[in-house]
């Protein structure tokens, strides 16, 4: 039974989807920690919109650079809410990933739910391999 990373980790003998898992742990704690955190202000909107033409917050901006970052020469393609368009990584590499990076960010001003959602999906036989 898997608990914690480490054991999904240890399930998984693809180095490039331990690599993709390593980079969305680290993102997360990343944003969990900035949201839990009185030192970083994430409150307010940016003033842009995203793809489905919704404020784009602070929060929201903040948790893609998060991934963005973690994810850059992981992945294959990275589609994300926050993003107007798919980006190609390396053609080389085998799986996609598509991100809402801070779903519910809305919710953070009322000290409602967040959460991140991912779908990594094999790019050759289109399958999905992980979901979270």
């Amino acid at each position: 039974m898997i608990k914690t990373l480490s054991d999904l980790e240890d399930s998984i003998q693809d180095e490039q989807l331990k690599s993709i898992i390593r980079s969305i742990a680290t993102a997360i704690e990343k944003i969990s920690y900035s949201l839990s955190s009185e030192i970083t202000d994430l409150q307010g909107y940016t003033g842009s919109v995203n793809t489905f033409a919704e404020q784009t917050s602070t929060a929201d901006e903040f948790a893609e650079k998060q991934f963005f970052s973690s994810l850059t020469n992981k992945c294959k393609n990275y589609s994300s809410e926050e993003q107007p368009r798919q980006i190609t990584f390396d053609n080389k590499l085998r799986y996609n990933v598509f991100i809402d990076p801070l779903d519910g960010s809305s919710n953070i001003e009322t000290a409602g739910p967040v959460g991140s959602i991912f779908t990594v999906i094999d790019s050759v036989t289109g399958s999905i391999v992980l979901a979270g």
